[in-house]
């Protein structure tokens, strides 16, 4: 089975002028019938993200060269996979597997920072209540905003509120 033939809609999108992230679709052919069902539980995206950069193209064409690559393409054409949801998930994680040692070796990693979480110190002789109270007024008003026509939540809010004024 030719994969080339099996690919039926590839997309690179456009990229804005503010950001250096373009997205990419991928549909491939299979003889399987979709029946509508929730996500599935084993979907997981990428687990790093990876910026493309102006050296990225040159770096991908070395790559695709490469035998160890060649030879992943060639596993996933040639293998058979079952039509159930298992021989779904393996030739997803298997395509997932391409992608992931492509992108590892054409494509900058992207790296976060990690945030120390503020550490709260809470004293014993201190009220706290006037601080637990506006953070509650605060997560109704969230909720609130995102639902304005219920009035459950609207007279919460107004009730929680006017016990702060007091």
């Amino acid at each position: 089975m030719d994969l080339m033939s099996s690919i039926e809609y590839f997309y690179i999108g456009e990229p804005t002028y503010l950001s250096d992230h373009v997205p990419i679709s991928v549909i491939l052919k299979c003889n399987i019938c979709h029946t509508e069902r929730k996500s599935h539980k084993n979907f997981t995206q990428l687990g790093v993200k990876y910026r493309w950069e102006n050296t990225s193209r040159d770096k991908m064409i070395e790559v695709l060269g490469e035998n160890f690559i060649k030879q992943q393409i060639r596993d996933f054409e040639d293998s058979q996979f079952e039509q159930t949801f298992s021989g779904i998930d393996k030739a997803t994680s298997d395509i997932k597997n391409i992608f992931e040692s492509l992108a590892n070796k054409s494509c900058k990693i992207v790296r976060y920072k990690k945030y120390k979480q503020k550490i709260l110190n809470r004293k014993p002789w201190v009220d706290h209540e006037v601080r637990d109270l506006k953070k509650t007024i605060k997560a109704k008003g969230a909720k609130l905003r995102r639902e304005p026509f219920n009035l459950e939540l609207k007279c919460n809010f107004f009730t929680h509120a006017k016990k702060l004024k007091k």
